[in-house]
């Protein structure tokens, strides 16, 4: 093996494994299985928060802390202090602190959400 190929095979072990420290560590999100056939008629907003039963929940302006099925695709990802709700896209489309809206509806244990998420008011804690 040339000496070129080597210094090029071992450029590209340190920019994978040097890449990997920057990735925002994932955060366990409870998603649906599959995309929705269809979506509930209902409306819920509140502070985009931790959840430990769902990742993010949402709470009410009361306190009241909905948990959440987020749709299906979506994500979460740890950065600087604050979870990012990521869409099936790759997109932040809402961050922890936020106030948001999401279509959807009440299960037995978890509002249903439909995409689009909405956010009302960016950093509202």
């Amino acid at each position: 093996m040339s000496l070129v190929v080597r210094a090029l095979a071992a450029l590209a072990i340190v920019i994978v494994i040097g890449g990997c420290e920057f990735l925002p560590p994932t955060v366990a999100l409870r998603t649906a299985a599959a995309p929705a056939d269809g979506c509930m008629d209902a409306l819920i907003g509140g502070r985009l928060v931790r959840h430990p039963g769902s990742g993010l929940g949402i709470a009410s302006s009361d306190g009241e802390v909905t948990a959440v099925e987020w749709p299906f695709g979506y994500t979460a990802a740890s950065a600087a202090g604050r979870i990012a709700l990521v869409d099936a896209r790759g997109r932040v489309v809402a961050r922890e602190g936020d106030e948001i809206q999401v279509g959807g509806g009440f299960g037995t244990q978890f509002w249903h959400a439909c995409a689009p998420v909405s956010v009302v008011v960016p950093g509202a804690s």
